[in-house]
């Protein structure tokens, strides 16, 4: 048997946390209670403790994953330079919501992030096209917001102080760094 406790029908990760803080480690551990057992966990009520243990995650009462309604909407809007809260409002979830969407779901995570970097690529198009009327500080505005782009510069500072160390057999003379 699995040991993964969302593995279990009608288990989410967040049911799943209330049943290991209520001792309840793998899944053998849940099959093996009584109904009464579980509906003593926080979040677990009668009709879906018994929902649990018959493995029918239609019957319980938790609310289902709206995922597949809103993974469209969500690529859609990943497509646009805007920023991952502004993507979630647009798929009507929260950003923790997108999160756990990006995390759980391997191909969606996939699509979201070749959809972020065509937005991206385009934003850069567009900033060097010398025949775009574009403003090249709003697409560095644009990318720095929506797209975490961060711009770095190095500078070399030259210092007139200067160090000896003398030792034995050995000089060693250094510049301080700025």
């Amino acid at each position: 048997m699995t040991e993964d406790l969302t593995d279990i029908d009608g288990i989410g990760p967040a049911i799943a946390e209330q049943l290991r803080e209520s001792g309840f480690e793998t899944a053998d551990d849940v099959m093996t209670a009584s109904a009464d057992d579980l509906v003593d966990v926080h979040m677990i009520g009668k009709s879906s403790a018994e929902a649990i243990l018959e493995g029918d995650s239609e019957a319980h009462g938790g609310r289902p994953s709206k995922f597949e309604a809103v993974k469209d909407d969500l690529l859609e809007a990943a497509e646009k330079p805007l920023n991952h809260e502004q993507v979630a409002n647009r798929g009507g979830v929260s950003k923790p919501t997108l999160y756990t969407y990006l995390d759980e779901h391997e191909e969606f995570f996939n699509e979201f992030k070749r959809a972020r970097g065509r937005t991206a690529d385009r934003l850069i198009q567009r900033g060097l096209d010398p025949e775009d009327e574009i403003d090249i500080s709003f697409v560095r505005f644009l990318l720095e917001r929506s797209f975490k782009f961060i711009k770095t510069e190095r500078q070399e500072v030259e210092s007139e102080n200067t160090h000896k160390i003398e030792g034995d057999g050995f000089v060693v003379e250094f510049a301080d760094e700025v």
